[in-house]
């Protein structure tokens, strides 16, 4: 996973400086940068540009329709068409998916930086939010298998039955590679993510960028395992 890495940090801000909530304007870049196209494979390279230029392109609109694919994947997963309309579905969505988004992208940076300042790590909050929503791109682009999947899936999307698909087996060829293309774009941004966040956090190697992603993981889960172990420990059994 490793590219190569210029040593110093030119864009490196003092950690003294309270970091700003980037709320700048978004709109801005140079001509002949397109972040969107050289994301893809030159990860390095490209978050060095926006960190330098600017930190805050389209970050917030990135995250929150990353957030409105997550919810539908969960929505999905979990079957929740048994109980809702996918009207309802897709409304709870547009609502809550941009809301979630938004928390996972401040609580994740919060636990990342602490992650990586363990392992030495530069980044300010802001070049953690910059990394994260920009290394998303491929995951951000799998929403679009969206509209083919309601169009021919319909709400069988989000409900354990499916009649219809059942009885038409080419349509299951069909979401099988859909759902192929998903997971191909969703292992793309892990590895895009590793490669940003290890150029923020000033490492050589992408492999200390996933490090980072897992170490902050293991920041929220050791507690809680912790915490249902003693109660487990706790609670009476019969013999």
């Amino acid at each position: 996973m490793s590219l190569e890495y210029e040593k110093e940090n030119p864009y490196q801000t003092p950690d003294a400086v309270t970091p700003d909530l980037g709320l700048e304007s978004q709109d801005s870049l140079p001509d002949e940068f397109k972040p969107f196209q050289t994301i893809w494979f030159h990860p390095r390279r490209t978050i060095r540009q926006l960190i330098a230029t600017n930190p805050n392109y389209h970050v917030y609109t990135l995250v929150c329709i990353e957030g409105i694919g997550q919810y539908l994947d969960r929505a999905s997963a979990n079957n929740s068409g048994d109980t809702i309309s996918m009207l309802a579905i897709l409304m709870i969505a547009l609502v809550f998916g941009p809301i979630g988004g938004l928390f996972s992208l401040f609580f994740g940076s919060v636990l990342i930086r602490w992650a990586g300042k363990l392992q030495g790590g530069q980044a300010t909050f802001q070049e953690i939010r910059t990394a994260m929503a920009w290394g998303a791109v491929p995951a951000v682009v799998s929403i679009l298998i969206w509209g083919p999947d309601l169009l021919l899936f319909g709400s069988e999307m989000f409900t354990e039955l499916t009649p219809r698909m059942d009885a038409q087996p080419s349509l299951w060829t069909i979401f099988f590679a859909f759902r192929a293309v998903e997971i191909s774009l969703g292992v793309w941004s892990l590895f895009l993510i590793c490669n940003t966040l290890a150029e923020v956090q000033g490492f050589r190697s992408a492999w200390r960028g996933f490090f980072n992603l897992i170490l902050a993981g293991m920041i929220v889960l050791v507690p809680i395992i912790l915490v249902a172990f003693v109660l487990l420990s706790m609670m009476p059994f019969a013999a």
